[in-house]
């Protein structure tokens, strides 16, 4: 996917905008959401990031990648039980998910 390369670059409005054609291109894309989202948040823009987020998990909801970056920003918004009900879902889905969640700082609960 190209915009990740562009990411990697540090042009984040271009890959951005890779991530939109990519999703006007097809709608499903799940990955496309969780990067745009991955993307939005570095940019500042949380609420846009928790959308694609949001997105990405209700076209995959057994894919616990999405599950860990909503965790993750919802962390950031202090919203500290949101955050643990979705790592434990990611955990729920990839077990090996926990060890990166801790070692992260982030607690999960069972």
């Amino acid at each position: 996917m190209r915009g990740t390369a562009r990411v990697a670059q540090g042009d984040l409005d271009a890959a951005i905008a890779d991530y939109d054609k990519a999703i006007a291109l097809n709608s499903t894309y799940m990955r496309a959401y969780n990067n745009r989202g991955l993307t939005k948040s570095r940019k500042g823009n949380l609420d846009g990031a928790l959308a694609d987020y949001n997105r990405a998990i209700e076209l995959s909801p057994t894919t616990a990648g999405p599950y860990i970056n909503r965790g993750i920003l919802k962390k950031k918004l202090g919203d500290t039980k949101g955050s643990s009900a979705d790592f434990s879902r990611a955990v729920q889905l990839n077990p090996a998910m926990e060890k990166f969640i801790k070692a992260n700082g982030y607690s999960v609960t069972k």
